[in-house]
């Protein structure tokens, strides 16, 4: 996953809080681009990249706990998705677990179909 992937509703992610295993957990950006923590509440993730997101739980977790370490992992991704239509195979939407090409986004709807004209 490149470093400077933006976060975004219903990824997955892990939290990582050094020697609090009570604060770290897995779980999903809910639709309004919040995750939900222990002592500090909600925490803004959609929009921000992994590193940034762990920079913002560590900041707010210092006035309840000495020296947080903080890590942010994404577990799942979900927030990104592409729609392929026209004269492909399989038009339809499809989520995608990584940065594709247009190409790649055409073959995972199944190429072209005979009536396709490749070269518009």
């Amino acid at each position: 996953m490149p470093t400077e992937f933006l976060l975004g509703s219903e990824d997955q992610i892990e939290i990582n809080v050094w020697k609090n295993p009570d604060l770290s957990r897995i779980t999903l950006i809910r639709p309004d681009g919040y995750v939900s923590m222990p002592i500090i509440g909600d925490v803004q993730a959609a929009g921000l990249t992994a590193d940034a997101l762990a920079a913002q739980i560590t900041e707010r977790l210092k006035g309840y706990i000495q020296n947080p370490s903080v890590s942010v992992n994404v577990k799942e991704l979900n927030s990104y998705s592409v729609f392929v239509l026209g004269e492909v195979t399989k038009p339809g939407k499809y989520q995608l677990k990584s940065y594709v090409t247009v190409l790649q986004a055409i073959s995972m709807a199944g190429g072209f179909t005979n009536y396709a004209s490749k070269n518009r």
